[in-house]
């Protein structure tokens, strides 16, 4: 009996955030059209929870991308040099266009938006295009309600250290330090963990990275892509997209 009391108790939480969560999954029939506002996010069925999505500064670069699909040394050259970038889920977005493109896999559809905010507002990226949803299903995080799932976590810590189980609770109050910094319950977390005399773990976390950097002609008002290491130039020229 004592044990059905304690797995409710560490499970009561995440069955609560499941009916809250689910009013945030996104419209799979939601199409956008030209100048339409969205929002990006992975949307995780199982955890119900958003996830950041990668951007690409251009066409090439997703097409690279999506065909190195867990290939890390690939990925990790993509970001190195500027042609991804990982965006925040519930960016505020305007969709441009999309295409289906070829990949080593299937082909797949890529959505070009322009960033409304965040470290590369106003760039021109691609995403996939299943990552768009209707801005009105608002992320909880950028609602301003919390990381659901750093929620679920400290509940679920706090019940266990209730229960006296210390070394359970630690591995909840690391995780939402760990990967879950940027949340009010990071606070909690660490605050539990140094009152448990155990030292607080680093957060892993990755800053966005600028992918371009953007010139405006002034002949000709375009937009011109330039490499990140590129030197700038004395007088800028109108060029034309590719």
């Amino acid at each position: 009996m004592k044990r059905l009391i304690r797995l409710v108790l560490v499970t009561l939480p995440c069955v609560a955030l499941t009916a809250e969560a689910q009013s945030f999954a996104p419209n799979p029939r939601f199409k956008p059209k030209v100048g339409d506002l969205c929002q990006v996010g992975d949307f995780d069925p199982a955890r119900q929870t958003w996830n950041d999505v990668i951007a690409a500064k251009d066409e090439a670069s997703w097409i690279k991308y999506a065909n190195a699909f867990r290939d890390k040394v690939t990925l990790a050259e993509l970001d190195a040099e500027g042609s991804t970038t990982k965006i925040r889920a519930g960016t505020r977005v305007k969709f441009v266009s999309h295409k289906d493109l070829a990949t080593s896999k299937t082909p797949r559809t890529a959505a070009r938006v322009r960033l409304n905010e965040g470290p590369n507002k106003d760039r021109l990226v691609w995403v996939e295009r299943q990552f768009l949803f209707h801005p009105a299903k608002v992320s909880p995080i950028v609602r301003g309600i919390g990381d659901p799932r750093a929620a679920t976590l400290l509940k679920s810590g706090l019940n266990l250290e209730k229960l006296g189980k210390k070394a359970g609770a630690l591995g909840f109050y690391h995780e939402i330090v760990i990967h879950h910094d940027d949340s009010d319950e990071a606070k909690t977390a660490t605050e539990r963990i140094k009152a448990l005399g155990e030292r607080v773990p680093a957060p892993i976390k990755a800053p966005a990275k600028p992918l371009f950097r953007l010139m405006i002609s002034e002949s000709s008002g375009e937009e011109t892509t330039i490499p990140k290491n590129a030197a700038p130039e004395p007088e800028p020229r109108a060029q034309q997209h590719p």
